[in-house]
């Protein structure tokens, strides 16, 4: 059985701190690979960075806004990702890691940053990503809940879901499996999805994520580089994680 955590909000957002100011490994995987494809995605202009919590990432550009549910120390906008407190068409870019399968309903979230975004802006997200060999990590080991809901876009939890509560099928259900509202000429959500992108396999486990062990720094570097020169081999069996980037069309529907 699969041990589920559970913290109140600052709880676990001290904990997490905490670990990562350990962790090089794990300051390696969100600086030098997440931080870096984030980077090399993002238009001019001003961006907002969601579910901002610890802060981890939110240096990795200028002109970035905090936000987070929960008012902590280096947030800028406390704020529920379902309802946007920004004007229209005020960023190029949305960036979060690890939100979308915090979401009650995705599709209002994605609906609310097409509308905050400028035509032809971008939402570019890093999230746990579901394969035939992943799938046993995060249903068995992983502390979130694993499992399909059966309406993904709309209501993907119970009513009474707390904020750090998370389901790691839900980003591959939305994005590959029952991805109709980001797909087509005018997709339900405003954003049309881009590009997607499975990585990280054991490299990114090997760091052991937000518990207390990890391996040597240069192995996991070895085993990532490796593992990026074969990615069309293996990700589509294994990958941990995907990275995709999502669209405001320039006519906006």
């Amino acid at each position: 059985m699969t041990m589920k955590i559970n913290f109140s909000s600052d709880d676990w957002i001290k904990k997490h701190q905490e670990i990562f100011s350990q962790k090089n490994s794990l300051r390696y995987y969100y600086f030098d690979i997440f931080g870096f494809l984030i980077k090399k995605h993002l238009l001019q202009g001003p961006s907002l960075e969601l579910g901002s919590g610890p802060g981890f990432l939110s240096r990795i550009a200028e002109n970035v806004t905090t936000s987070d549910i929960i008012n902590l120390p280096g947030i800028q906008v406390v704020c529920d990702a379902h309802e946007l407190l920004f004007p229209d068409g005020y960023f190029s870019n949305v960036f979060f890691v690890d939100v979308l399968h915090h979401l009650h309903s995705p599709l209002k979230c994605f609906c609310e940053i097409s509308r905050i975004l400028k035509p032809g802006g971008k939402l570019i997200i890093i999230e746990p990503y579901t394969t035939p060999l992943s799938r046993i990590f995060y249903k068995y080991i992983h502390h979130e809940e694993c499992y399909r809901p059966d309406n993904v876009w709309n209501c993907a939890f119970p009513p009474d879901k707390k904020p750090m509560e998370g389901n790691s099928e839900i980003p591959r259900a939305c994005l590959v499996e029952k991805n109709g509202p980001i797909t087509g000429d005018t997709p339900a959500s405003g954003l049309r999805l881009e590009k997607l992108i499975p990585f990280a396999g054991l490299s990114y486990l090997l760091t052991g994520g937000f518990r207390s062990w990890q391996v040597p720094l240069p192995l996991i570097q070895t085993l990532y580089f490796i593992e990026e020169a074969t990615l069309r081999l293996w990700a589509p069996l294994a990958a941990t994680r995907c990275f995709a980037v999502l669209k405001r069309p320039e006519k906006h529907s």
